[in-house]
């Protein structure tokens, strides 16, 4: 259909249409960008840790008052030991509360969905005419989708992060 013959509807629904893919190929786009910097940031973070969590014996064996490492006094190998020992803490209570390789899993889910539902609205939108009710419901139909599975994405962070919290044990009264 030539955009001169739409009539106002059918091109006030034209741009609800655009505007719909435009918003699910973006999202698609940021997720594939969340994707490999959340992979980057597990992978980074697990080497690390592995690398870490080898030198540190090491450093605290070889700390002692007649120790010493690679010409060190033993003061500067203790606190290099603690500096490691710390770091490496504080690297694994970051990767627990940031589940890098939960996010990137989540996060491809999604983008495999709105994917999907935007190659399925592509399918079904050859020869119906904007505003009619075969586009109404591709319209509804990818909406629907693209709204799900960011919904069940975010609820995938946020369930991690509320099982990381310290559950309070009910108190009961004797004999209840």
């Amino acid at each position: 259909m030539v955009d001169d013959q739409l009539s106002s509807y059918e091109r006030d629904c034209l741009d609800k249409q655009h505007k719909l893919v435009s918003t699910v190929r973006d999202n698609i786009a940021r997720y594939k960008r969340n994707i490999q910097r959340a992979i980057t940031m597990q992978r980074t973070f697990v080497v690390a840790t592995m690398i870490l969590g080898v030198v540190a014996p090491i450093l605290v064996a070889r700390g002692g008052p007649n120790g010493g490492l690679f010409g060190l006094s033993p003061g500067v190998t203790n606190m290099i030991a603690l500096v490691v020992t710390a770091l490496l803490s504080i690297m694994e209570g970051v990767r627990r509360i940031y589940r890098f390789e939960q996010r990137w899993m989540s996060s491809y889910s999604a983008m495999k969905t709105m994917k999907f539902a935007l190659d399925r609205f592509d399918y079904a939108l050859p020869g119906t005419t904007p505003g009619s009710e075969p586009w109404q419901e591709a319209m509804e139909t990818l909406r629907s989708k693209y709204e799900s599975a960011k919904e069940t994405e975010r609820s995938d962070f946020f369930d991690t992060l509320s099982a990381l919290e310290p559950k309070e044990e009910e108190h009961k009264k004797p004999g209840a």
